[in-house]
């Protein structure tokens, strides 16, 4: 079901081609992609796919729609963060012009 809307392989693919990522964290993100597309196929057959999808479309259009908001809110200049992994790593710093 998950591969009729390409959620399967750019998603496999991208996220498991890390180059340094653990083999447990691997593990455990095979196993969230496939409950997520065993819940994806129960939910298809309960409600129908294109109920989904339309769903599904509609929450991606609601999120890019409340990311561009925020980020009109921004003051013009340069933005910066930090943030701690969840693994322990090293904070990463990422810069976003505005």
């Amino acid at each position: 079901m998950a591969d009729r809307i390409g959620v399967r392989a750019p998603l496999d693919e991208l996220a498991l081609a890390q180059p340094k990522l653990p083999s447990e964290t691997a593990d455990e993100l095979r196993a969230a992609i496939i409950r997520g597309r065993d819940a994806l196929a129960r939910l298809s057959d309960a409600v129908g796919f294109d109920h989904v999808i339309e769903h599904m479309d509609a929450l991606r259009t609601m999120a890019a729609q409340q990311v561009a908001a925020a980020l009109r809110r921004l003051p013009d200049g340069v933005h910066e963060g930090r943030q701690l992994l969840d693994d322990g790593g090293r904070m990463r710093r990422a810069g976003l012009m505005v």
